[in-house]
């Protein structure tokens, strides 16, 4: 049986192994936000344990590069549930060693590269994936522009799945409570 850590005022509760990642990615993250935006360890540590509760959405970059169009549109094709999104790093990218590829793979179709994480996450969460750690990505949607004719996508993400759903489940308990006492 796992030894479960947490404080019974907060509800939270982790194993030990599960504690330990999330602290490394917190270390992790903690360490890249101060270097770069020159904060103090305070202020990296407390934005970092907030990043690795929260889900993410963003645009992929970089959707109109080679065939990625192309790519993109097909996509609509399949089922979303067949449709993989995969977070990777990219350390020979000639124009960011930091960059963060956006790969999407359709189950028993292939992989393609669509596009990248903004240069600003993608600084982040290269130092996270550089350490083995992987990034819960998933296909939000395909957009098209009604100006042009280009295709664009959507795509969400989590830093620590485990995190994000103790933090969720709070959530959801703290709302219940609140609902239980304006009723009275």
């Amino acid at each position: 049986m796992m030894k479960l850590i947490g404080s019974k005022r907060n509800g939270r509760r982790y194993n030990r192994e599960q504690l330990r990642i999330i602290r490394s990615k917190v270390m992790t993250i903690a360490a890249a936000l101060r270097k770069i935006h020159q904060w103090d360890k305070s202020r990296s540590l407390q934005r970092a344990w907030r990043m690795v509760k929260q889900q993410y959405y963003t645009k992929v970059v970089g959707v109109i590069f080679g065939r990625r169009q192309e790519a993109i549109k097909r996509l609509e094709k399949y089922d979303p549930r067949r449709i993989k999104v995969t977070l990777q790093h990219e350390p020979e990218n000639k124009y960011d060693p930091n960059a963060v590829a956006v790969i999407v793979t359709v189950i028993g179709k292939g992989s393609y590269r669509v596009g990248y994480v903004r240069k600003i996450y993608a600084s982040v969460y290269a130092q996270l994936l550089m350490k083995g750690y992987t990034l819960q990505a998933h296909l939000e949607g395909i957009t098209k522009s009604k100006e042009s004719a280009y295709y664009g996508l959507n795509i969400s993400y989590v830093i620590d799945q485990v995190a994000y759903d103790v933090d969720q489940q709070e959530k959801r308990a703290y709302s219940r409570q609140e609902i239980r006492s304006l009723i009275g």
